[in-house]
């Protein structure tokens, strides 16, 4: 396949994550939302698409789309009982106005959100070398369920959602680049 046609196929498959602004959450890697501890620190971005794209894989498996491409471009499933997270070389959690961005090596966007970390969060980055751990995936805890108050969806539920979310294979993650 030449750089053309790589580039031709890649851009409508970005394009679903790029289509609208990603609800997050900047979280310190021990908040108890998480229901894990983020390696080394690190903080965590949390990014949950508006939209889900669920199908079946060949043997079966549910799974989301949006996250399937991630896959596909160096993520990691964020499983349970998986291997630790590790670093995703090229792509980058950056800050611009008002919003964090995920971009690849080439710095092509592929997601945003209006999110502005705290202070505590921005020195974790720091701390960790420049770093943050970055998951993405459906019901991963950022929104409220349909008919749940956001006061009433406390931080064990978000855990808990994110941790059903990890064991039905449809949580993403990696280990970023933060440019601040």
């Amino acid at each position: 396949m030449t750089g053309m046609a790589l580039a031709t196929y890649a851009d409508p498959v970005r394009l679903l994550l790029t289509g609208g602004v990603t609800p997050g959450r900047a979280l310190l890697g021990d908040d108890p939302a998480l229901g894990f501890l983020a390696p080394a620190g690190l903080p965590v971005l949390l990014l949950e698409p508006v939209e889900t794209f669920m199908a079946l894989d060949p043997t079966g498996r549910d799974c989301e789309l949006q996250t399937e491409v991630l896959v596909q471009q160096g993520f990691q499933r964020f499983e349970p009982d998986g291997d630790p997270v590790g670093e995703l070389p090229g792509w980058t959690v950056r800050q611009a106005v008002g919003q964090l961005q995920l971009r690849d090596g080439t710095g092509e966007l592929w997601a945003y959100s209006y999110v502005r970390p705290g202070r505590r969060w921005l020195d974790a980055a720091a701390a960790a070398h420049g770093r943050a751990m970055v998951v993405y995936g459906t019901m991963i805890g950022v929104r409220a369920p349909r008919g749940v108050r956001a006061g009433q969806y406390a931080p064990a539920h978000r855990a808990a959602e994110l941790q059903t979310a990890r064991g039905r294979g449809l949580v993403a993650a990696a280990i970023l680049t933060w440019h601040g």
